[in-house]
């Protein structure tokens, strides 16, 4: 019987490819569109206007420096510290009234005058100044705990701006200038409540939340800034500093330094924050509207009711439905 001979395999052999047909497309990448928009105007001293805050305020003044009774043509100043502390800031603030130059002319600080910058006078003197004394420094170190350390230093600060907001003719604005030696011992403190638990308090937050019992503007002001070196990298030019400062102060003295165009009458911008009042459950929280402003740039304050929020069920984002209580807001 014959053998049949076995067929060798062979490797299937590929076939050519098509010339002729187009080729593959690569994915559409997407369209990105982009406009420009202008920088809207601000209203300065006699409805003036400019886009840059620096450049309008040094050229026309405040805006609301020709409106009978907002102008605050002259500024009562206090000051809280130390001795030495209460010093140099008093230096620093009054090497700035005649003006601080700077490299860039629209950064140039104009200073702070009846004839120039916000066209206003500060009022310093010694009736309107409260030392926080040596002796009262070595007792804000003696408490082993910081949170006792910080509870007595945020005393001693209310303390001094109550004795202040007493005077026969208090200060319009008080400058704080609170000594290292002070803040070394109460910057910021985490500690756990038997009640509240895990607790964080920060000195300058509950500094404001205290002078707003004595009814005073308050402006921290601190060593680091009045006793600089020029060359401190570690601390803003002087210029800006100054900016800052002197700006706060005239817009906290009642004054506007600029506002908005072209707002419809009875329009605002507003923005909702939420925050937990000291001392409460941990539960619960308030809602207010901070930085709200009409169309004339007149700032007004809201403060919401107390509403329930369980970040263990609902989130770490408190947010507000229309149906609840926390959603009424009241003008204070």
């Amino acid at each position: 019987m014959a053998k049949r001979k076995r067929k060798k395999s062979r490797a299937p052999t590929r076939r050519p490819k098509d010339r002729s047909s187009p080729p593959r497309r690569a994915a559409a990448l997407p369209t990105v569109s982009c406009e420009y928009l202008e920088e809207p105007s601000l209203l300065f001293g006699a409805g003036r206007e400019h886009v840059f805050t620096r450049t309008g305020l040094g050229l026309f003044g405040p805006r609301t420096l020709d409106q009978a009774g907002r102008h605050p043509s002259e500024i009562r100043v206090g000051f809280v510290g130390s001795g030495q502390s209460i010093d140099a800031a008093r230096s620093w603030v009054e090497s700035c009234l005649d003006g601080v130059k700077n490299s860039t002319p629209w950064d140039e600080f104009p200073g702070f005058r009846e004839d120039r910058g916000f066209f206003s006078r500060l009022m310093l003197d010694d009736n309107w100044v409260n030392t926080i004394t040596q002796h009262e420094l070595a007792e804000v170190a003696k408490p082993r705990l910081l949170r006792e350390r910080f509870q007595i230093a945020l005393q001693l600060v209310s303390d001094k701006l109550k004795l202040l907001s007493e005077r026969d003719q208090p200060p319009a604005y008080v400058v704080l200038a609170l000594p290292d030696t002070l803040l070394e011992h109460c910057r910021v403190v985490d500690y756990q409540d038997s009640e509240l638990g895990q607790v964080h308090r920060d000195f300058r937050r509950a500094l404001k939340a205290e002078a707003m019992k004595s009814r005073l503007p308050t402006q921290i002001l601190l060593q680091r800034t009045t006793q600089a070196r020029p060359d401190d990298a570690q601390v803003d030019p002087k210029w800006k500093c100054a900016w800052n400062f002197f700006t706060t102060l005239y817009f906290k003295a009642g004054g506007i330094p600029w506002s908005p165009t072209e707002l419809s009458p009875g329009s605002c911008y507003v923005g909702v924050s939420f925050f937990r009042p000291l001392g409460s459950a941990r539960s619960v929280l308030r809602s207010s509207v901070a930085q709200a402003f009409d169309e004339h740039g007149d700032g007004l304050v809201f403060r919401g009711q107390d509403f329930r929020w369980d970040e263990t069920q609902q989130g770490p984002s408190p947010h507000l439905d229309a149906a609840e209580p926390g959603t009424s807001l009241s003008l204070c």
